[in-house]
């Protein structure tokens, strides 16, 4: 039995080329999700570096713009990291725990979308995490707010594990893997 053949057109999909992993230009007044920076710094003590800066309103001491290339960067001390590119997200947590595990980093949070069928999410997922309820509020630097899309995670780096658990609960229900 033969088939009957059909001549199928499949439009072609093109994409935006970054000029490198980590450097797409961001709008200076992207929206921040305030009320989880404010936790992090509870958890931290202080910002050393907000490591995907896309706004002045991180009060980190050292904030890398997406100009900046952060992934070719040594980071030391107390990292905040949030919003970075989507397709290169696993680059960004494959950064970030290498430099923790190596000692440069003493502590981190980051913020990521909680995805936890990706390569990198198992990554991350070796370290407390806090499952956020609901969707995180962004605020921009005129006080306009939004939300994100999709779930978020903030996971912890550090050892102030039982701080991390205390500062986070109310915002959703904390992982804390066995080994």
């Amino acid at each position: 039995m033969q088939l009957p053949l059909f001549e199928v057109q499949t439009p072609i999909r093109t994409r935006r080329v970054l000029p490198s992993v980590g450097r797409a230009k961001a709008p200076v007044d992207t929206p921040q999700p305030q009320t989880i920076i404010k936790r992090a710094i509870d958890v931290l003590g202080s910002i050393d570096i907000d490591v995907y800066s896309t706004s002045g309103s991180t009060p980190a001491k050292l904030r890398l713009t997406p100009d900046d290339n952060a992934l070719a960067q040594a980071w030391q001390g107390r990292i905040w990291m949030s919003g970075v590119p989507g397709r290169s997200t696993e680059k960004w947590v494959d950064k970030l725990c290498e430099e923790y595990e190596q000692g440069g980093v003493t502590s981190a949070v980051a913020l990521v979308p909680a995805r936890l069928n990706t390569r990198w999410w198992k990554k991350l997922a070796r370290y407390p995490f806090c499952a956020i309820t609901g969707y995180v509020e962004m605020v921009k630097p005129d006080g306009s707010s939004g939300k994100l899309s999709t779930p978020s995670a903030a996971v912890y780096l550090g050892p102030q594990i039982s701080r991390f658990d205390t500062v986070f609960a109310t915002l959703g229900t904390i992982y804390i893997p066995y080994s």
